[in-house]
């Protein structure tokens, strides 16, 4: 069981599943593209079924129903541009997926997150965002004050809106949560998140083109994309990315895991 929030952080809103899905519906929806599910690794097929032309027709069978979207949160949202509902939003967060679940899962709530930052920073939304705050705070559990609250929304307010996400250490409880956390970057310095051998050779690179870079390497338990994710924060991305992308990757409004302007998130189709 986790202990109470209190107890790990100073200031926190604690929301139920209900409370954020009613949430989301105030927002009206969150405009999200889903990728398509990810592929899920086959185990190797026993030797008896090698053989054959009836092995090779079963083999092809289970290809395309591991392969097709009944997996995880897609069989029922599917691809491609959507704009999420509540109760959209707590199947593609909770609908259990592909193997790590516990990794996917997190991933999309940080796909979510970020999605959500993005929307609640549009102009019509920003002249509600008293009444949402309000709501939110009335169905959520929180030790800030409402003018602590109301401050928060003034200088939010001032400034283009970002969300930073880092996962409580597995000591907090059984679960990982997420709360917002601001870990500096020096500005102008683009964050390489990815497997430990790809960062580094993407910084060098960086690097050798003029931009200042750091790390931040997948962990032991996360997930290695399969294609890479260009997050760009209230700054354009500098020359030396497009140098080193191809031009088919597209900027993504994932939530960044430190606060860095510009995020560039490793999959494995970038090769140094």
């Amino acid at each position: 069981h986790l202990k109470r929030p209190e107890d790990l952080v100073d200031r926190y809103i604690l929301s139920t599943t209900p409370a954020m899905a009613a949430f989301v519906d105030a927002m009206g929806g969150i405009p999200m593209i889903l990728d398509p599910a990810p592929p899920i690794a086959l185990p190797p097929p026993p030797p008896a079924l090698v053989e054959g032309e009836d092995a090779t027709a079963a083999l092809q069978a289970t290809d395309r129903q591991i392969s097709g979207p009944g997996i995880g949160p897609w069989a029922e949202l599917g691809a491609g541009a959507k704009q999420l509902s509540g109760a959209q939003v707590e199947t593609y967060l909770y609908t259990s997926g592909p193997a790590p679940g516990s990794a996917w899962q997190l991933e999309r709530q940080r796909r979510l997150l970020g999605a959500m930052a993005h929307h609640l920073d549009s102009e019509a939304l920003r002249q509600r965002w008293p009444q949402l705050a309000r709501d939110l705070l009335d169905a959520s559990r929180t030790n800030l004050s409402q003018e602590e609250l109301f401050s928060m929304l003034a200088m939010l307010q001032a400034q283009p809106l970002r969300l930073v996400v880092e996962p409580l250490s597995r000591e907090a409880g059984s679960q990982t949560h997420f709360w917002p956390r601001s870990r500096a970057v020096p500005g102008g310095t683009v964050l390489v998140e990815g497997p430990l051998p790809a960062a580094m050779a993407f910084k060098q690179q960086l690097e050798a083109h003029g931009t200042n870079a750091a790390v931040a390497p997948t962990p032991p338990d996360g997930i290695t994309l399969a294609r890479t994710r260009l997050l760009a924060w209230g700054a354009e991305p500098p020359t030396s990315i497009s140098l080193l992308l191809d031009a088919d990757v597209r900027r993504r409004q994932d939530a960044p895991s430190a606060d860095a302007a510009i995020t560039i998130r490793l999959g494995t189709d970038w090769r140094p």
